[in-house]
Formats: structure tokens, sequence, C-alpha cells
């Protein structure tokens, strides 16, 4: 593919996005499930995409060598933290022969951009796809947790209270109890990948995610339930002990009770593969299995202008371009190297 451009979404874009999103991918999905919003919506409320919870919108132009291909690719920062998730990507790998190639260019660009913008991970969730996850592992996406989702049709209510009054509702003051929590059931590799080692709490990614409870004895927290609100569903997110049977069940069952007062929707819960304990559970409860996700993230790096340190006469004054080092979550430094955004080069199709 020659003469490829890829830049920022503008307006006249919105004939070609609105055709485009029709033929895309979601790697989001949480966002796909549980939110009713268009690629189109999303590029159009946000003017300013890396502010907040902005969505960056950005579209590719090039030339095959046959005809004039299109690509459009879509991700959002997470509040708070130097991180965003793909949500998007056009057209599908199987609409044609060059849509690999495509893909390729897109997420370099997104890695370069949020790189520039300060941001140290970018995140994506691809089903069980090897042509998928072959395109990424190209783009320096990196595999860190598979994910088994499942869904039930409508969450209900019990009689009486199944958690004995020892589920309340989240407090900040938790936060250092539950990012505990996390280090203790989370292996190492998932830690790094989700920046949990540098003193933030898994909860404290969305703050306005909708209801979040946790479980505790007096000071001690055991565990944690996070619910996500939206238009199309409903997505729980457990944490604690996936062994601990009762403290999980306690927690799921507190969480389909509070969701019992909202509109009848399709309740979704991820089970990673490290929290095998849970699949049990939520069969029990009458969970089915809906879908298997992977979880990937690729370290960004960011270009900056640094002063050349080398022997030169004095009248020689310069800048030379260097490379800022991203770090691997766990506060060793670690130097990753982007491929070339698509507006630096060109580069044989796949």
């Amino acid at each position: 593919m020659s003469n490829v451009s890829v830049r920022a979404f503008r307006l006249r874009d919105v004939a070609l996005l609105i055709r485009l999103q029709r033929q895309g991918v979601s790697l989001s999905p949480e966002q796909a499930l549980v939110r009713s919003r268009s690629a189109l919506w999303s590029a159009l409320l946000a003017p300013f995409p890396w502010h907040g919870i902005g969505v960056a919108t950005y579209v590719l132009r090039g030339w095959d060598g046959r005809r004039l291909a299109h690509g459009v690719a879509q991700m959002q920062k997470r509040p708070e933290r130097p991180e965003a998730d793909l949500l998007f990507l056009a057209p599908a790998l199987d609409a044609h022969e060059g849509a690999g190639d495509i893909w390729y260019r897109l997420l370099g660009h997104c890695g370069y951009e949020a790189g520039q913008f300060g941001l140290q991970r970018l995140f994506a969730t691809l089903p069980d796809d090897a042509e998928m996850l072959e395109v990424f592992r190209q783009a320096c996406f990196s595999l860190y947790a598979k994910e088994e989702i499942f869904r039930l049709e409508r969450a209900f209510r019990l009689e009486g209270s199944p958690d004995q009054g020892l589920v309340r509702p989240y407090r900040e003051a938790d936060d250092w109890a539950l990012q505990r929590l996390a280090l203790a059931y989370t292996p190492r590799l998932v830690q790094q990948a989700e920046g949990m080692m540098n003193g933030d709490a898994p909860l404290t990614r969305d703050p306005g995610a909708g209801l979040t409870f946790v479980l505790a004895r007096g000071a001690e927290v055991l565990g944690a339930v996070q619910i996500e609100t939206g238009t199309l569903g409903y997505w729980l997110r457990l944490y604690g002990n996936p062994q601990a049977v009762g403290e999980m069940r306690a927690l799921l069952l507190h969480g389909l009770s509070a969701l019992a007062a909202y509109p009848p929707r399709p309740v979704y819960c991820g089970v990673r593969d490290y929290q095998g304990g849970a699949r049990t559970l939520l069969s029990d409860l009458g969970f089915r299995p809906f879908a298997t996700w992977n979880r990937l993230v690729r370290y960004t790096v960011a270009w900056a202008k640094e002063p050349a340190l080398r022997a030169t006469p004095a009248l020689e004054r310069g800048v030379e371009p260097t490379m800022t080092i991203g770090h691997a979550g766990n506060g060793r430094q670690r130097e990753r190297h982007l491929p070339e955004p698509a507006h630096a080069g060109t580069r044989e199709p796949l």
C-alpha cells in the first residue's frame, strides 16, 4: 500500500465513517455488550479526545495499487490513568485482501499517538481468531490473559440477605485494601500489564462505572463487586480470592439483587484463566458461557527532542531525536520500539 495517510477524524469524514462502522470490529466487549453507542456517535462526541474519557478517532486513506483503501480506528483514554483502550477497527479483517495491512498501519499510528500524549499502555480485547491475533502481535501487542464471558438472561432478587450484612457500599478509604487484595490474587504478568504495581487500586480506573460493593469483616476487605450499567445490559467484575466460593457467592448475589431494581437486561461477567473457581459459581446461578476473549497490551513510547551529548565544535548546536523509555508497570524501564507510523514511511503488505 502506497501514499498512506492517517489523520484525526474530521467532519468531512462523516459519510466514510457511516459506511465503515457497519464493516468494523469491536475491540471492547464491555462497550459492545453494555452500551449502545456507534463509532460515529463516539467520534462526534469527542471534540477533545484526550481530555477526560474522550474518544480519539483516526482515518486512514491509501492506495493499494488497484483501488483507494480506507480504514478507521478508535481508542479511549481511561480516566485518570496513563492508558487507553482500543474500541473499534474497520474494515473487518476478512473484508478484502488489504485489510490486514490497514489494521497494521492503524495500530501503529494509535500506538504512536498514545505515546505522544504521555500514555504508557494501550489495551485491546480480541476474540479467539488466529489471524487477528497475528496482526496485533506484529503491531507489538502481547497477550497477557484469556477471559471467558458468561451471560445471565436477567438479574434476580433473593429473599433475605445472602451476605449476612458483610457487604456494604465501596468507600475511597477501601483503596489500599483493594490494592493489596488484587496483588494477592493476580499473577505478576497481569499486574505488570495492567499497571497494578504503581499503587492504583483496580476500582479507581472508572469511578463512574455504576455500583460498587465490598465484602468486609471489620477493617479487613475480603472482596468486591463492581457493576457497570448500560442501555443494553450490565457488566459485573469480581475481585477477591477466586477459591473463596462463599465470599464470591455473597458478592455476586448482592450485585444481582441490586440490579433487580433496574430494567430487565442481560448480565455479563468475565472470568479470567486464573479465576477458575468462579466458573462453577456462575454456572450454579444460571450464567451460561457466551464468548472467549483475549486481553492484549502494547507498551507505548514517545518521541522527544533532547540535546545531543557528543563532542562537537562550540558553535555547532542542535538536537537529535531520541526515544523516551516506557515502563512495564513494575517500576523497571523497558524499551520498546514502535512500528513506523503511517506518515513516516511505507511497508510491504502483510
